[in-house]
């Protein structure tokens, strides 16, 4: 991590501890080293800093490119590692740089419902991040924040078993739907309820 992410990273996790009294389960699920790719729902604004405090390392996010319109932000979350992406069109350098990232052995925050929830359930899935993890052999993994925000009520972010998929550069539609489909049963199982180690075991269960 760099010394700005550490620091970012220290202030941050100090506020939720107060204001959301929040909780992380299955830390020891994030793999120390090579490509990761988190996938987690999206409820709030607040998602990005929360994935990047839960995680045991800097995960690197996509964000709206107005946010770099803002001098200050532009220069915090630029220093952040943050990346912007126009989301009124199909950004292909957005692609490249997430792809960059993987293929650096780093780790790459995406929401691949593309959008936050308005009712706290888990939406359909886009196809990206499932390209993403096949296209770089990123190991995939699921992440779930339980909210709501709300001030001393508590937060829960689990973590699952990561998910490996191995890699393709030129999948077919059939495989990134499968793919898709099986990060989403990741992500909703550790919706339901279910600890994030019991969520692993299901997902191997049904695997064979």
């Amino acid at each position: 991590m760099t010394l700005a992410y550490r620091l970012a990273r220290y202030l941050v996790t100090a506020v939720l501890k107060v204001l959301f009294l929040w909780k992380v389960e299955g830390r020891e699920n994030i793999p120390a080293t090579g490509p990761v790719l988190f996938c987690c729902n999206h409820l709030s604004a607040w998602d990005p800093p929360v994935v990047g405090c839960a995680a045991t390392r800097q995960v690197y996010f996509m964000a709206k490119q107005e946010l770099w319109r803002i001098p200050v932000l532009r220069s915090i979350i630029t220093a952040l590692g943050a990346f912007p992406v126009d989301r009124q069109r199909a950004d292909l350098s957005t692609v490249r740089r997430s792809l960059q990232l993987l293929e650096q052995g780093l780790a790459v925050g995406v929401f691949p419902e593309g959008t936050r929830s308005r009712t706290g359930k888990l939406g359909p899935l886009r196809s990206g991040g499932a390209k993403l993890a096949l296209r770089t052999g990123a190991v995939v993994v699921p992440m779930a924040i339980l909210g709501p925000y709300r001030v001393f009520r508590p937060l829960r972010v689990r973590i699952g078993k990561p998910l490996y998929f191995g890699r393709d550069p030129n999948p077919t539609k059939e495989k990134v739907r499968a793919v898709r489909d099986e990060i989403a049963r990741a992500i909703a199982g550790l919706l339901e309820g279910s600890t994030a180690s019991e969520a692993g075991k299901r997902r191997e269960g049904t695997a064979g």
